[in-house]
């Protein structure tokens, strides 16, 4: 017998506890991604700049303070990066930094996201900020100073034609205003007041993970810088196009999400590939840590540098605890009618 197959009597009590940890984990993964996760889509916000051509000045003096080896390096990925997505779509990234580096220079104070609506669906808006402010159980600066608010809408949120002929018109459980920075959640990714408290939340911290982390990539997050963005966005692409991408569990037959994007436009395609497939692997970090680390590492190590790079202690299989605790808090105050409209 091989050391690695002993029989069941022979695992520790230890390990039978992490693998029941970790079954549990898939077990929910799995109901959450099938009830409250069909889709995401993003919308792209619009923004205002007093003094707009001072601003480019001074983004453009600090893009100088750059050595000229950086500068190359930056010319040669942006090439590679318009050759796989196209123009407007690396225009847009340079954009989005510039908008961050006015942002930054405002030297506002990081605020946690301000979350309302959420009574309308029977949920307490009040109870929700234990559960998304920094507290270890998201990776600091992921949510505050980086997403500006959380809101409920009783609107059904729809996939764009954009997204293919496989998904247009299919409800998704949430959208963000990247430039907005604001996280729009539908109906569908809370349910029905029938279905328990505990899978409702857990549906609901689902979404806020994957928008989230939309608004924590290349396109979006204020922290970063152009030569950061660049490189993130091609790490993603790398993946994609590897035979050892990320799959989803219990999508082994009909795809994952990002696989199912398909429009006539190859470049744009990909583009919103890239933007999916961070969402689901940052899902995956934040949800079933220990699935991604075991069978997608390169994966889980693309999310964990990155997280680290802001929050060098942030530690996934823990936070999974504190949310699941937090969870368990709020659901039993919403079972006992605590701030119910």
């Amino acid at each position: 017998m091989n050391n690695n197959e002993l029989p069941r009597a022979e695992v520790s009590e230890q390990e039978q506890d992490k693998e029941s940890i970790v079954a549990r984990a898939l077990k929910k993964f799995r109901r959450v991604a099938l009830v409250g996760y069909l889709g995401t889509t993003s919308v792209l916000g619009g923004y205002m700049v007093t003094g707009a051509l001072e601003n480019r000045a001074k983004y453009e003096a600090h893009l100088t303070e750059s050595s000229a080896q950086d500068r190359e390096r930056y010319a040669e990925l942006r090439k590679q990066l318009v050759e796989q997505v196209g123009e407007k779509t690396v225009e847009n990234m340079e954009e989005a930094d510039r908008i961050a580096f006015w942002e930054r220079s405002r030297g506002e104070p990081a605020e946690n996201p301000t979350i309302s609506g959420f009574e309308v669906a029977g949920i307490p808006s009040n109870e929700l900020n234990t559960l998304w402010s920094e507290n270890g159980s998201y990776p600091e600066g992921w949510l505050k100073g980086n997403v500006k608010s959380i809101q409920f809408n009783s609107d059904l949120i729809k996939m764009g034609k954009e997204y293919g002929d496989a998904l247009e018109g299919k409800r998704a459980g949430g959208a963000t205003a990247e430039h907005m920075r604001t996280i729009t959640i539908s109906p569908d990714a809370v349910g029905s007041k029938d279905v328990p408290a505990d899978e409702r939340l857990e549906s609901l911290d689902f979404i806020v993970g994957h928008e989230g982390a939309h608004l924590n990539d290349w396109d979006s997050k204020v922290q970063l810088e152009l030569a950061a963005r660049v490189k993130l966005f091609a790490q993603v692409l790398a993946r994609i196009g590897s035979e050892d991408h990320y799959q989803e569990p219990g999508t082994e037959t009909t795809g994952s999400y990002h696989e199912r994007i398909k429009s006539d436009d190859v470049q744009a395609t990909r583009a919103l590939q890239a933007s999916e497939y961070w969402g689901d692997i940052c899902t995956a970090y934040l949800n079933i840590p220990n699935y991604l680390r075991t069978k997608h590492p390169k994966d889980y190590e693309l999310v964990d540098s990155f997280v680290k790079s802001g929050d060098p202690s942030f530690d996934p299989d823990r936070a999974v605890g504190q949310r699941e605790e937090l969870i368990q808090s709020i659901a039993t105050h919403m079972s006992q009618g605590g701030n119910q409209p």
